[in-house]
């Protein structure tokens, strides 16, 4: 670890929330999101020569029977000292683009549907990916493996589906026939087409509260759960909205340490979170101080930065909340991306029962009540 990484590691957990005791949190965001639909599209992208550099392109697909069954695996390798299992939260969206709907009305009526119809169309036609994962994601939760909070109603940026409609739509229209969301170019200012509450105006914002409010209640409905703790996809929110999430029964938005928030109109204003209790918004923020990104193509060890950064949280009697994302666990497009992941997390779950044997294991949810009792 770097002198530069250490300093940044150890101002992330200067203030904020405190805790004696060794608590872990898994925040891993993008469950429930179709971004890659077929295998075929990678090709077919490649012989039209634009380049895939993300590896959310190259390996971003919606959880599988196997990656489940697997990830389970993996999560129930180890108990903490109350003899819970590790738990993902599960920051996911409860709808997909309804690829059919919109390309039946050429682009004309955006149109999404909910995630266990997502699953009953690729069960048919991926039978051996798919059959049966909605109901192990469901029994993921009765056996309190995954807890999923909100993540948004879809991955997606209307105003910049819109603008992509219009400009990309030979591209877009053969991604569709794809069921996939991706390998488009970010061209547009500050409003990014995965990022569903990014925008360049101002006035773009004005349906943004409609989106979390319908998307809570269809979060309610595929999960069947209330969702306490929101986290934006690509972190990218109005600061002024936050104090909307409270109406919505929200307790608690998840946010970076340090982000340039983008006000309108290519104005930002700097940003620093702490984990703690927000009175002016009346809701908690949660920062996530620990990064674990396997499938991340780096120089480090992910099982090993991860590790010096939950000790350094523990030494200054923090919370070590560790972000990671689906795509570290996901074996559609490549069972070796999955391989990499799964075994990383598996080593990483022993090392930290190992070398803290006191440590529990909570979701976000949890977090929030324990900072709650004690606030």
């Amino acid at each position: 670890m770097s002198i530069k990484t250490k300093i940044i590691d150890n101002l992330k957990n200067i203030n904020g929330w405190k805790t004696n005791r060794k608590l872990i949190v898994l925040s891993i965001d993008d469950y429930g999101n179709l971004r890659i639909g077929s295998k075929e599209i990678i090709n077919q992208i490649e012989k039209l020569g634009i380049g895939i550099n993300s590896r959310f392109d190259m390996y971003d697909s919606l959880e599988t029977t196997e990656d489940l069954s697997m990830l389970y695996e993996a999560l129930t390798s180890v108990k903490d000292k109350f003899g819970n299992y590790p738990i993902f939260t599960c920051y996911a969206l409860p709808c997909n683009l309804n690829y059919e709907a919109i390309l039946k009305s050429n682009f004309e009526e955006y149109s999404y549907e909910q995630l266990p119809v997502t699953f009953e169309k690729l069960a048919q036609l991926y039978p051996n990916y798919y059959q049966n994962t909605w109901n192990l994601w469901q029994e993921g939760i009765k056996m309190k493996l995954l807890s999923p909070e909100f993540h948004g109603r879809e991955h997606v940026n209307i105003e910049e589906f819109k603008y992509q409609r219009n400009n990309n739509f030979k591209l877009l229209k053969l991604l569709f026939e794809n069921r996939t969301y991706s390998f488009l170019p970010e061209l547009n200012g500050n409003r990014i087409y995965t990022a569903a509450f990014s925008f360049n105006d101002f006035i773009e914002t004005s349906e943004f509260d409609s989106v979390i409010s319908t998307g809570l209640e269809e979060f309610e409905k595929v999960f069947h759960k209330k969702a306490f703790v929101f986290t934006p996809p690509s972190q990218q929110f109005p600061p002024f909205l936050e104090a909307n999430l409270f109406k919505y029964g929200l307790k608690a938005i998840d946010k970076p340490f340090y982000a340039k928030v983008h006000l309108g109109n290519g104005k930002f204003e700097k940003s620093f979170t702490t984990t703690k209790f927000n009175k002016r918004n009346n809701i908690f923020n949660i920062v996530r101080n620990v990064v674990f990104e396997p499938s991340e193509k780096t120089s480090y060890d992910p099982v090993n930065l991860a590790m010096n950064q939950i000790e350094i949280a523990f030494n200054l009697n923090r919370v070590a909340n560790i972000s990671s994302h689906r795509i570290n666990f996901s074996g559609f497009i490549s069972e070796e991306n999955r391989k990499i992941g799964l075994s990383n997390l598996k080593i990483l779950l022993t090392k930290i029962v190992m070398k803290w044997p006191e440590v529990e294991f909570i979701s976000a949810s949890d977090l929030i009540d324990i900072i709650s009792k004690e606030k």
